[in-house]
């Protein structure tokens, strides 16, 4: 039954959107229709008015000149001087002048449509520039004259007949167009008010069908706002029983407006307990430190530490949201208590870490073992070409050997111990980077050099750049890189004879906030089997007896300490090392914020 009632409601919609849309689409071509009438028919008017006026006067022009021209040619009769012959030419020039325009003109045509009108104004327009030409070819003492001026006379009276009888035709013709036009003046006062009689019907049609769909829109408000009620009364028993806290506060407050059940046992049963008031606060410093970190993060979930009015500490997750609230804006938090989960992944991470340590103790017990035995074994003979009584001379090597030993030991446990040693326990220092990587290439140059390694540096890109460090611990960093660039060529005589030139490139930028260092080289690149673990203690590629695999776990370690990273990677045919450590200032942002 529902299901049908709101089927049907879309197509009842549809039927009156259609129905109001015809009305509109009705009532606008009624008033246009009656408006194109209205113009056309003044157009039509102003037509018959120029037409009227067009034909009338050019009849009228012809006959006045004609008469005029008469008047002339008889003065000139009677007095045949010089200024009466002129004016009789001024009168027929006129007068010529005037003809084409009732067989040529525009405001015309009515003219040309009477019979014999055409050929009787193209004969007198002959005629009279005949007459003109002989005017003119006469002269005002000649004794022929008065002849010519009779024979003249008579030959343009001919005409008036013709011209009062085109006059009177014209003016029948204006008395019809005048009718016309009366006629055309009752149509555009009747059109017009029959356009706007049905077009004030169709508008009240509009009207009352815009009432019953307002009234109709009305109910289904009505029916909308309850729907919406029950759905907010099911929503909020949904987030009373939700297994997650769920708190509505006031944002500028920080007073708690609502929570349910699993908020109510979280922290305390009464929204407007104290407590409440407190932890909402850290939650909302939590929510705003991590919207200041950029809006990438603003989905994620923040942890906090909130303190139970018992006294101990509970480790949660929050979620943070703008929502509407009894039609005010308030924040609605959400809350996962984490604190078994945080104690299960301490737990987890000891174990890790003891671990680590395990396998890093084994490793510094099997590092230390290589010097210590062959300290054994140089010491053992030492003892034996002792009790044979052979020369100190002898006995220089084997002592030399147990030197060196101790300081190969020496060394591993220092690494080792910079390794762990704490990176707030270094001095941190500005200094230019530029000058620390030109020293670090300084320090290697003549080893590079004796080795046929070709070393370019390139570090424009990065001056006027300043990071935050020991400046000593970075270069050492950079000198263990090209160190390691340098041995991964092996010797001079090793190398195959179609390898390309060993070359190394380091170089230095600044990009975006970060000063980015990159140390290249064409030595083949690195295995795949340690890249995943290139940073790890005691992994090396190098011979045993040549590293001790702390060198890179170091440099990590200083690089980290510095808020930087440090990666490793095979490209175009070598090693690939990039160093990205954060500018001093941004840094030091980082570290207020």
């Amino acid at each position: 039954m529902s299901l049908a009632l709101r089927s049907r409601a879309p197509m009842t919609r549809r039927r009156r959107v259609a129905l109001v849309s015809l009305l509109i689409l009705a009532c606008t071509v009624f008033i246009a229709a009656t408006a194109a009438v209205y113009v056309r028919q003044l157009e039509q008017k102003a037509l018959l008015t120029e037409s009227i006026r067009g034909s009338g006067w050019t009849a009228y022009q012809a006959k006045l000149e004609h008469v005029r021209s008469l008047a002339a040619l008889d003065l000139a009769r009677a007095a045949p001087d010089a200024r009466h012959l002129q004016e009789a030419s001024l009168r027929l020039e006129i007068l010529l002048s005037r003809l084409p325009l009732i067989s040529k003109s525009d405001d015309s045509d009515f003219l040309r449509e009477i019979e014999g009108v055409p050929e009787m104004a193209a004969r007198m327009e002959r005629d009279v520039a005949a007459i003109l030409d002989g005017l003119y070819a006469t002269d005002h003492d000649d004794p022929a004259l008065p002849g010519l001026l009779d024979g003249w006379n008579e030959r343009l009276a001919a005409y008036e007949v013709d011209l009062q009888a085109m006059l009177q035709a014209t003016v029948a013709y204006n008395d019809r167009l005048y009718k016309r036009e009366s006629e055309l003046r009752e149509a555009t006062a009747m059109l017009p008010l029959g356009s706007l009689v049905i077009s004030g019907a169709l508008l009240v049609i509009l009207l009352i069908t815009q009432v019953r769909r307002a009234e109709s829109g009305l109910d289904e408000m009505r029916a909308a706002r309850a729907q919406a009620a029950e759905n907010e009364a099911s929503l909020r028993r949904v987030v009373e029983a939700a297994p997650v806290a769920f708190v509505v506060a006031d944002p500028h407050t920080d007073a708690a407006v609502f929570i349910n059940r699993s908020a109510a046992g979280l922290v305390a049963a009464d929204p407007r307990d104290g407590a409440w008031r407190a932890a909402i606060g850290q939650c909302r410093r939590a929510v705003a430190a991590r919207d200041a970190l950029g809006r990438e993060s603003a989905e994620t979930a923040v942890p906090v530490t909130l303190r139970h009015p018992g006294g101990w500490l509970m480790s949660c997750t929050v979620l943070y949201a703008r929502i509407v609230w009894n039609g005010r804006e308030q924040g609605l938090y959400a809350l996962v208590e984490t604190t078994r989960t945080r104690t299960a992944e301490r737990e987890a991470m000891q174990a890790s870490t003891l671990a680590a340590i395990g396998e890093m103790a084994a490793a510094i017990v099997h590092e230390i073992n290589q010097p210590l035995a062959t300290m054994k074994m140089a010491s053992s003979n030492a003892i034996a070409l002792l009790e044979e009584g052979a020369p100190p001379e002898k006995l220089r090597p084997k002592l030399a050997r147990i030197d060196a030993q101790v300081d190969r030991a020496k060394r591993i446990t220092d690494q080792i111990r910079r390794l762990v040693r704490r990176g707030d326990e270094r001095p941190q220092t500005q200094f230019a980077p530029q000058e620390a990587i030109e020293l670090a290439v300084g320090a290697v140059a003549e080893q590079y050099q004796r080795a046929g390694i070709a070393l370019a540096l390139r570090v424009e890109d990065a001056r006027g750049g300043v990071v935050a460090g020991d400046r000593t611990l970075f270069e050492q960093v950079l000198v263990n890189l090209l160190v390691n660039a340098h041995d991964a060529f092996g010797t001079l005589s090793a190398r195959a004879a179609d390898a390309p030139a060993p070359r190394v490139r380091i170089a230095a930028r600044i990009e975006e906030d970060a000063l980015v260092v990159e140390v290249r080289d064409n030595a083949g690149g690195l295995p795949e089997e340690i890249v995943e673990r290139l940073f790890e203690p005691f992994v090396t590629t190098k011979p045993a007896g040549q590293g001790t695999g702390l060198g890179l776990a170091l440099a990590r370690k200083i690089v980290v300490d510095m808020g930087g990273r440090i990666t490793g990677e095979t490209a175009n045919g070598g090693a690939r090392f990039e160093v990205r450590v954060p500018l001093a200032a941004t840094r030091l942002a980082a570290a207020a914020a």
